[in-house]
């Protein structure tokens, strides 16, 4: 399996108006929809928190899906990195 390491992006992607249009239509946050995203890609994510009432937002994110929307969270990859690229090891 894949994991999503930095799966919310260290919050830098929150604001993006495509996650911002996402999250309003299905009346989710922007971080419940990137994690949603990232489940139904198949992927193991991890999101970080140390605030209670984000670690159950975080959570909150099996009774809902995607669905159209998906295709344009898909369209955003833009190789951004968080943390540490495994591409620039030799």
């Amino acid at each position: 399996m894949v994991e999503a390491y930095s799966p919310l992006t260290k919050g830098t992607r929150l604001d993006h108006p495509v996650v911002q249009r996402v999250a309003q239509a299905l009346g989710r946050t922007p971080a419940q929809v990137l994690v949603r995203w990232c489940l139904e890609s198949d992927l193991v994510v991890l999101p970080k928190s140390t605030r209670p009432a984000r670690i159950a937002e975080n959570a909150a994110v099996f009774d809902f899906a995607l669905g159209a929307h998906k295709t344009a969270l898909d369209e955003l990859e833009e190789g951004l990195v968080t943390g540490w690229d495994p591409r620039d090891q030799p």
